[in-house]
């Protein structure tokens, strides 16, 4: 694992980077989810934190969601933000959906409340549908 991580922080072309941070994600370890928030929070260029935000998405464990929401609600990025949008509307389960209809209700980009619930939509939870009357009927 410490010559993935080598790579992906390293001199070497962005393609190999991020081949790096997809061979991350397929370790089922927690300093693999751990290496993987790292450079989501604070990989040296957007393309290289925008695939291990997707790819941190796509695992769907952990503090998957809980960093995600931060990166939507403290990054300067709107790229960065966009891309964690997304990636919470991959984790099908509770924590995502609860961070999708924070980011609808409260977060101040209209951009980004039009996309959490875009993706809210395509969500099979009873709370989203309890999420979306409350919304539509003004309670």
């Amino acid at each position: 694992m410490n010559l993935l991580k080598s790579v992906a922080e390293g001199k070497s072309e962005l393609k190999l980077r991020k081949q790096a941070i997809f061979s991350l994600y397929r370790i089922q370890l927690p300093q693999a989810e751990d290496a993987l928030i790292y450079y989501a929070r604070k990989g040296d260029s957007v393309k290289l934190r925008k695939q291990a935000i997707f790819w941190l998405g796509q695992r769907a464990v952990g503090k998957m969601a809980e960093v995600l929401g931060e990166l939507v609600d403290t990054d300067p990025s709107s790229e960065i933000q966009n891309s964690a949008v997304f990636a919470l509307s991959q984790g099908h389960g509770r924590k995502s959906a609860d961070s999708l209809m924070k980011i609808a209700r409260t977060n101040p980009h209209p951009q980004l409340r039009r996309s959490a619930m875009f993706w809210l939509a395509q969500c099979d939870d009873p709370a989203v549908l309890d999420f979306f009357e409350e919304i539509l009927l003004g309670n």
